[in-house]
């Protein structure tokens, strides 16, 4: 029988679990769970102390299925401080923090992970013909305004994330979608690849989208239609395809809407007439996308730079 599976309630730490190898124990409280623990980063003494109380009550003899020995970390035959600094040690290294996704920590998260997806070690923008680096502060501890191309607002949230021609390469990760205070974000002129993430639909505070002359493949994800504040749409000059979602029809604060040098295909939605605040559409240099006569009313009807679709 799996010794942890009557243990309650049981419990799990976060962590590498090849700590289990420095440890003569079964580990039971690394098995499978039913409560899960999440501690904050610098916790407290007296966590560890209640902690630690907590696994010697989960050993009491009287449980019978569980041993002291599960608890006598350092295999001395006794359950003593030594264990209880090394249950220190071990969990202080490995515990990890869940941060809350809508806060300050949240939204450090995500810029790390954008770090991490779009080698942030070699970011760069090239100024007087020399390469200069375009991730000061980024990894620090300092507040997330200080970092460069990070604008934060009186609380601390980013609110504006402008690395236009940074030498960005790769994935645009989907947690970039949990910057919930974002108003622009400024990504054009880098080397991203791969698709845009749906998530990037959640941003309802998003006034401007960049992400021309990228690398960008893949469909258009319909959830940007849920950005009801977008003002500015730049997705020029990519690889892009399909067919243009009808949902950005929903974008009634759309101004701006930049979708050529692309390869997307089909007809133009007839729910672009309902972008009545659009003042500049470019749709050309999609060769096989064609404006539908659904459409003959619209104001961008014969000026939108591509043939009329044959009906």
């Amino acid at each position: 029988m799996d010794r942890g599976s009557k243990v309650f309630p049981r419990l799990f730490f976060i962590g590498d679990n090849s700590v289990c190898s420095r440890l003569n124990t079964n580990y039971f409280f690394v098995r499978p769970l039913n409560f899960v623990v999440y501690l904050n980063r610098g916790v407290s003494m007296i966590r560890f102390v209640l902690m630690f109380a907590v696994v010697l009550v989960l050993v009491s003899p009287a449980r019978g299925d569980i041993t002291a020995a599960d608890a006598d970390f350092d295999g001395s035959g006794v359950v003593d401080f030594a264990d209880f600094l090394l249950f220190i040690s071990v969990f202080g290294q490995t515990v990890q923090t869940a941060p809350v996704v809508d806060s300050v920590e949240g939204d450090r998260a995500a810029l790390l992970a954008l770090y991490n997806s779009t080698g942030g070690y070699q970011w760069h923008f090239t100024a007087g013909g020399k390469q200069w680096p375009a991730n000061k502060n980024w990894l620090t501890n300092k507040p997330l305004g200080e970092w460069r191309g990070v604008d934060t607002n009186k609380d601390g949230r980013v609110v504006e994330l402008h690395l236009l021609g940074d030498n960005l390469a790769g994935a645009i990760p989907p947690e970039l979608g949990n910057l919930s205070k974002l108003e622009h974000a400024i990504l054009a002129d880098n080397h991203l690849s791969g698709s845009i993430p749906p998530e990037l639909g959640n941003l309802s505070n998003l006034q401007r989208l960049y992400l021309s002359e990228n690398d960008l493949s893949g469909s258009i994800p319909p959830e940007l239609g849920k950005l009801s504040n977008l003002q500015r749409l730049y997705l020029y000059d990519n690889f892009l395809s399909g067919s243009i979602p009808p949902e950005l029809g929903n974008l009634k604060n759309l101004e701006v809407l930049y979708l050529s040098g692309n390869q997307l295909s089909g007809a133009v939605p007839s729910t672009f007439a309902n972008l009545k605040n659009l003042e500049s559409l470019s749709l050309e240099d999609n060769p096989d996308l064609c404006m539908p006569s659904a459409l003959k009313d619209w104001k961008f009807y014969n000026s939108a730079g591509i043939p009329k679709c044959s009906e």
